[in-house]
């Protein structure tokens, strides 16, 4: 996927639409050596497409607004910075030390994705050392007493999470649906944006997701 074309198409047409950015920030793309480095370091295979959005976007973070008839639409992207997934500092944002040990021990393995803006929400990912993984999304509070295994899997790759979030613009309330089955069946019932996003970017289309149930 070539990730630079969807983010770049996006901004695109946010402009086209008089939006403002209000700021634009990634770090140096991740390289093959580093990869060869770290999946050493930390013992498992670091996701081919992992890799990939990675090597094109370090640590992602935009944010937008466009001003219509006296109210304000807006999106982010708040990917985490590679560094970042990988040492995994999750305490005080997925756990706390008095929570259980099983759910602390479980959260554990799960590394920050993409940080939900305006709460404490998360969108995490969980490796497998074979380089297979799995996307969650973890809401406040929801990881205690055994919720650390009851937590709601994303049932997209990398790839099409990340066409989702252009998709849509990273307006705030996509990431918290993406999880939800009947989303993919009628998202306008789930995104109070789009009826605005429709009216302000004329080229608007849905992206075309295939969620693995």
């Amino acid at each position: 996927m070539n990730y630079t074309e969807l983010f770049n198409g996006t901004k695109d047409r946010l402009k086209k639409a008089n939006a403002k950015f209000e700021s634009e920030e990634t770090e140096l793309a991740f390289t093959l050596g580093e990869r060869t480095h770290y999946e050493k370091e930390f013992d498992f295979r670091i996701p081919d497409d992992l890799f990939d959005l990675y090597s094109s976007y370090n640590g992602l973070e935009f944010n937008w607004s466009i001003q219509d008839n006296g109210e304000v639409v807006a999106g982010y992207f708040a990917f985490s910075h590679f560094l970042d997934l990988l040492d995994n500092d999750s305490e005080g944002k997925l756990w706390v030390d008095w929570y259980e040990p099983n759910d602390i021990e479980e959260i554990k393995a799960h590394r920050i994705f993409e940080t939900l803006i305006g709460s404490d929400y998360y969108v995490t990912i969980k490796i497998e050392p074979d380089g297979a993984y799995q996307l969650f999304y973890v809401p406040e509070g929801s990881v205690n007493h055994g919720g650390s295994k009851k937590l709601s899997k994303i049932p997209l790759t990398i790839d099409e999470y990340f066409k989702a979030i252009t998709g849509y613009y990273g307006v705030y309330s996509i990431r918290h649906n993406l999880h939800k089955q009947e989303f993919y069946e009628d998202a306008s019932k789930f995104i109070p944006e789009m009826e605005r996003l429709r009216r302000l970017i004329p080229d608007f289309q849905q992206p075309k997701l295939s969620p693995k149930f």
